[in-house]
């Protein structure tokens, strides 16, 4: 059945939507006349004429709903088409009732199997049962998956990339990389890929020459080093200076003291022989100075070749920080630049000293581990310029990589529990659907026998009798139903001679009497022989508009028949909605008695109004309608500014309680008032009376708020002068 029903932008309907919630088994409608009740049949029967409004049903499961109102009256009743007949059982063989039963039972047990498998798959709202878990599994998932985005969003923007501006396109990212054969990868490698792939302008970089240790191992290995320098060995003095070993001490008093000219000893300061000098200067001959030049040589050549080295492998250290082990390259240059340092004093001693020997330290291990880390970090640019050559293919495998560490890592625990209970909400929903597909193929199997069953046995002249009999028994003799010229159609005639048509000279009375009739039979058939009738929800459109009391009672019990059968189960309506503007009728159809035995939970009662906002519906509790006049008083209340309806309510108090109960006429009524208040009264009578019988042109006659205040207040005085003040008070609410 429908439980609820929203009405937005259609006729009186304007503004914010009308909701009305919470419908029950038999709901009752009472509003004025324009107050909004057609729109609400009119949505119920047609609601995808509406789009702006929706019908909401229990279980999400629409049920066939049969309106009357004025549209059903014309599409039904057309002169020149005749009217469309109804299809009810006609007698038939024990047997042929008995399969029909017997397949009606069949029939209602297959359609509650369905829906209480409808129920678990869907839930009562159509949005919970299984397919609601499965939602809620799949929001929860979306929402862990979306905390990772968020949490990794800046690491990987690049790699989301397309997916960061929607929770669900990112969980379905998430679902996609599921099965990923990229290697797993922990985040900080990932992040460190990702900023040189990304962040970083990814360039080629030229590779790192190695040191050249050729000049320098020729270096190290030179003898000179090795080698004494001495003087001449056949000068006199030579055995001598060998003996003391004293060739440097001297070489250094020969060359920077003593004066051959002078031949004075710079050790002791004697003058020396002739022959003396002349030894000293054969034995440090021409030779001798050139082995001391060579050894100067070396020196230069030596400083030269380290002192390049070193800056070669420096500049390696300022820029190839990226590439290059900097702590080891540092350490080893340190290490380069004091053994270089040794070798130098070295060098400078064996010159200073030449009849020493001396060894160098080697650098070229130095420089050989030196280049090693070189090769290292060639492989490291060689590795990062493939990269650059192939750089679409190393970010769509980063990309790979990155997914798979959401999947396998971030989310692993999330992914391993939402597959697991996604596979078991599959196979139950699986499980379900199959059990409906079933059951709906054998309904349909039941409805195709129950349609030829149907075919075989049903009559439309049923109907007609029946129509005819209620007639003849609230005396509309002048008028029949009879089939039309198509046996599956009906035409109202003249009971004359020759039959004549009457459905176009029937009056209102006489039409919406005979216009009821039909929709009650059509309630218990169908307007084609081979439907089926499933269960229905009943609308009520004012059905009593132009009904003399007699025909409104006999209507009022009728419809009271429709909805005592629909509470003991006995019929195929589900839901019963009446609307309607006539009190009498509206508390006819809408009291239970205590014997019907209708639970209060199946009632709900409700008004319709309409105010300059609009139509607005209010849900009571109890049937809020217990007398034409206290309705009046309620309508009062409610009514603002509405100069539309305000009059009419105002007269129809004033006439109610002065003409009938106060036994005061009303047109005298001004003559309790003085003065200016008496204008206003003889104004508001006037305009009350004015108001109810005519239809306003605002052109000439403009009522303002003020006015109706001012109107609103004399109404109020009329009570308070005549000595009512406490009826007043009392039908307000005081």
């Amino acid at each position: 059945m429908i439980k609820k029903i929203t009405i937005k932008d259609e006729a009186s309907y304007q503004g914010e939507p009308e909701v009305i919630d919470g419908l029950t088994k038999f709901s009752f409608f009472y509003g004025a006349n324009g107050s909004g009740k057609t729109t609400i049949s009119r949505v119920v029967r047609n609601p995808h004429k509406y789009p702006a409004c929706e019908v909401e049903w229990v279980n999400g499961k629409p049920l066939q709903a049969l309106v009357y109102n004025k549209d059903f009256v014309a599409d039904t009743f057309k002169p020149d088409e005749g009217i469309p007949g109804i299809f009810t059982l006609r007698n038939a063989d024990d047997q042929t009732v008995t399969k029909i039963k017997n397949l009606e039972k069949e029939k209602e047990k297959t359609s509650k199997a369905i829906d209480d498998l409808t129920l678990q798959l869907n839930g009562s709202d159509g949005k919970s049962g299984k397919t609601g878990d499965l939602k809620k599994l799949d929001d929860d998932f979306t929402e862990a998956c979306w905390a990772q985005k968020t949490k990794y969003d800046n690491d990987f923007k690049e790699v989301f990339k397309g997916f960061r501006g929607s929770q669900a396109d990112f969980a379905k990212q998430v679902k996609a990389n599921f099965v990923n054969h990229a290697v797993l990868k922990d985040s900080s490698e990932l992040k460190e890929r990702y900023q040189s792939l990304y962040i970083d302008e990814p360039i080629a970089v030229q590779e790192i020459e190695s040191i050249d240790t050729t000049e320098i191992k020729l270096l190290q290995i030179n003898s000179k080093l090795s080698q004494p320098v001495v003087g001449r060995k056949d000068v006199d003095i030579a055995a001598l200076i060998d003996k003391l070993q004293s060739s440097d001490w001297v070489k250094d008093g020969y060359q920077n003291y003593y004066d051959v000219n002078d031949r004075i000893c710079p050790f002791c300061q004697q003058k020396t022989s002739e022959s003396l000098a002349k030894s000293l200067q054969a034995y440090f001959d021409e030779r001798y100075d050139q082995s001391i030049k060579s050894l100067s040589s070396f020196l230069t050549q030596y400083e030269t070749e380290t002192k390049e080295i070193v800056q070669i492998v420096q500049g390696i250290l300022d820029n190839n920080e990226k590439w290059i082990d900097t702590d080891s390259l540092r350490t080893l240059i340190q290490s380069l630049k004091t053994t270089v340092s040794k070798n130098i004093l070295r060098i400078n001693k064996k010159i200073k000293e030449p009849s020493t020997k001396e060894n160098l330290d080697p650098i070229d291990e130095v420089i050989d581990n030196i280049n090693t880390l070189i090769n290292e970090a060639n492989k490291t640019i060689k590795s990062h310029n493939k990269t650059v050559a192939n750089i679409k293919s190393e970010r769509s495998d980063l990309k790979n990589q990155v997914w798979k560490f959401i999947v396998d890592d971030a989310l692993d625990t999330t992914v391993k529990s939402f597959k697991r209970d996604k596979s078991g909400l599959d196979k139950a929903i699986e499980n379900i659907s199959s059990s409906i597909r079933t059951a709906e193929e054998s309904l349909n199997s039941i409805n195709k026998q129950l349609r030829t069953l149907r075919a075989e046995t049903t009559t439309t002249q049923t109907t007609i009798d029946d129509i005819n009999e209620i007639l003849d028994s609230f005396g509309f003799k002048g008028f029949r139903l009879d089939k039309a010229t198509d046996n599956d159609k009906y035409r109202i005639i003249r009971p004359n001679d020759d039959n004549t048509d009457a459905q176009s000279s029937l009056s209102e009375g006489e039409k919406s009497f005979v216009t009821f009739l039909y929709f009650y039979f059509l309630i218990k058939g169908t307007q084609d022989a081979e439907d089926t009738i499933d269960d229905r929800v009943i609308v009520f459109d004012d059905p009593v508009s132009s009904l003399d009391n007699d025909v409104l009672f006999a209507v009022s019990c009728l419809i009271r028949k429709i909805i005592r059968d629909a509470s003991i189960g006995n019929c195929k309506t589900r839901q019963v909605i009446v609307l309607t503007h006539n009190v009498y009728f509206y508390r006819q159809v809408s009291h239970c008695k205590h014997k019907e035995k209708i639970s209060s939970n199946d009632l709900s009662y409700w008004v319709v109004r309409k105010n300059r906002t609009g139509s607005r519906i209010q849900k009571y509790d109890k049937s809020p309608i217990k007398s034409s006049y206290q309705l009046l008083w309620d309508e009062y209340k409610h009514v603002s500014s509405n100069a539309h309806i305000l009059p009419n309510v105002m007269r129809r108090i004033l006439e109610s309680y002065f003409s009938l109960l106060g036994d005061v006429p009303l047109d005298s009524v001004s003559d309790i008032f003085e003065g200016h208040n008496k204008q206003i009264c003889e104004s508001l009578l006037s305009w009350v009376h004015a108001g109810s019988h005519n239809v306003f042109d605002d052109a000439y006659y403009d009522i303002t708020d003020e006015t109706v205040l001012i109107y609103k207040e004399v109404f109020k005085e009329i009570f308070l002068k005549t000595g009512h003040e406490a009826h007043y008070e009392m039908m307000m609410g005081l």
